[in-house]
Protein backbone atom coordinates (compact mmCIF):
# COMPACT_ATOMS: atom_id res chain seq x y z
CA UNK A 1 0.00 0.00 0.00
CA UNK A 2 2.61 2.17 0.95
CA UNK A 3 4.71 1.73 -2.43
CA UNK A 4 1.36 2.43 -4.46
CA UNK A 5 0.77 5.85 -1.90
CA UNK A 6 4.57 6.54 -3.17
CA UNK A 7 4.28 5.77 -6.55
CA UNK A 8 0.86 8.09 -7.30
CA UNK A 9 2.70 10.82 -5.80
CA UNK A 10 5.69 10.33 -8.16
CA UNK A 11 3.32 10.13 -11.14
CA UNK A 12 1.64 12.90 -9.79
CA UNK A 13 4.76 14.91 -9.64
CA UNK A 14 5.56 13.84 -12.66
CA UNK A 15 2.59 15.55 -14.12
CA UNK A 16 2.68 18.81 -12.19
CA UNK A 17 6.04 19.93 -12.85
CA UNK A 18 5.88 20.24 -16.69
CA UNK A 19 2.90 22.13 -16.09
CA UNK A 20 4.11 24.89 -13.47
CA UNK A 21 6.78 25.13 -15.79
CA UNK A 22 4.37 25.98 -18.42
CA UNK A 23 2.49 28.40 -16.84
CA UNK A 24 5.64 30.44 -15.15
CA UNK A 25 6.56 30.42 -18.77
CA UNK A 26 3.55 31.63 -19.90
CA UNK A 27 3.44 33.99 -16.69
CA UNK A 28 7.13 35.35 -17.98
CA UNK A 29 6.52 35.81 -21.90
CA UNK A 30 3.60 36.68 -22.28
CA UNK A 31 4.36 40.58 -20.46
CA UNK A 32 7.41 40.47 -22.04
CA UNK A 33 5.88 40.22 -25.74
CA UNK A 34 3.23 42.69 -24.59
CA UNK A 35 6.16 45.10 -23.54
CA UNK A 36 8.55 44.98 -26.79
CA UNK A 37 5.31 44.82 -28.98
CA UNK A 38 2.62 47.01 -27.89
CA UNK A 39 0.82 47.65 -31.03
CA UNK A 40 0.26 43.73 -30.63
CA UNK A 41 -1.61 44.07 -27.35
CA UNK A 42 -4.57 46.30 -28.21
CA UNK A 43 -6.79 48.51 -30.22
CA UNK A 44 -4.19 51.50 -31.60
CA UNK A 45 -5.23 55.06 -30.96
CA UNK A 46 -5.67 56.02 -34.47
CA UNK A 47 -9.35 55.02 -34.39
CA UNK A 48 -10.17 58.32 -32.16
CA UNK A 49 -7.29 61.42 -33.57
CA UNK A 50 -9.65 63.77 -33.08
CA UNK A 51 -10.35 63.00 -29.25
CA UNK A 52 -6.53 62.46 -28.90
CA UNK A 53 -5.74 65.87 -30.19
CA UNK A 54 -8.63 67.65 -28.14
CA UNK A 55 -7.03 65.39 -25.05
CA UNK A 56 -3.53 66.97 -26.42
CA UNK A 57 -4.67 70.20 -26.75
CA UNK A 58 -6.40 70.18 -22.79
CA UNK A 59 -2.94 68.57 -21.47
CA UNK A 60 -0.94 71.28 -23.13
CA UNK A 61 -3.10 74.40 -22.27
CA UNK A 62 -3.63 72.47 -18.29
CA UNK A 63 0.63 72.53 -18.65
CA UNK A 64 1.13 76.04 -19.81
CA UNK A 65 -1.16 77.30 -17.36
CA UNK A 66 0.40 75.32 -14.15
CA UNK A 67 4.11 76.30 -15.48
CA UNK A 68 2.89 80.08 -15.64
CA UNK A 69 1.80 79.52 -11.79
CA UNK A 70 4.83 78.05 -11.18
CA UNK A 71 6.58 80.85 -12.49
CA UNK A 72 4.83 83.37 -11.23
CA UNK A 73 5.40 81.66 -7.90
CA UNK A 74 9.21 81.18 -7.80
CA UNK A 75 9.82 84.50 -9.67
CA UNK A 76 8.31 86.24 -6.48
CA UNK A 77 10.92 88.29 -5.04
CA UNK A 78 10.12 87.08 -1.45
CA UNK A 79 7.81 83.99 -0.51
CA UNK A 80 4.53 84.51 1.28
CA UNK A 81 5.47 82.45 3.93
CA UNK A 82 8.63 85.00 4.37
CA UNK A 83 6.57 88.05 4.26
CA UNK A 84 6.94 89.27 7.53
CA UNK A 85 10.59 88.50 8.02
CA UNK A 86 11.50 90.34 4.61
CA UNK A 87 9.02 93.40 6.19
CA UNK A 88 11.22 92.83 9.58
CA UNK A 89 14.01 93.21 7.61
CA UNK A 90 13.44 96.76 5.58
CA UNK A 91 12.49 98.27 8.61
CA UNK A 92 15.22 97.53 10.01
CA UNK A 93 17.43 98.57 6.96
CA UNK A 94 15.57 101.71 7.39
CA UNK A 95 16.02 102.10 10.79
CA UNK A 96 20.03 101.69 10.08
CA UNK A 97 19.97 104.15 7.25
CA UNK A 98 18.09 106.36 9.71
CA UNK A 99 21.02 106.55 12.17
CA UNK A 100 23.64 106.83 9.74
CA UNK A 101 22.15 109.78 7.79
CA UNK A 102 21.70 111.60 11.01
CA UNK A 103 25.39 110.64 12.09
CA UNK A 104 27.10 111.87 8.98
CA UNK A 105 24.48 114.94 9.25
CA UNK A 106 26.33 115.34 13.15
CA UNK A 107 29.57 115.46 11.71
CA UNK A 108 29.20 117.70 9.31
Amino acid sequence: ARFAEKRSARSLRLVLAPALGAAVAVAVAVPTWNHFHPEATGPTQKSAPATQNNAEARASMNDTVLMNQIDSNVSEEVPDALEPLAQLSEQAAAAKTTVLEKKDASQE
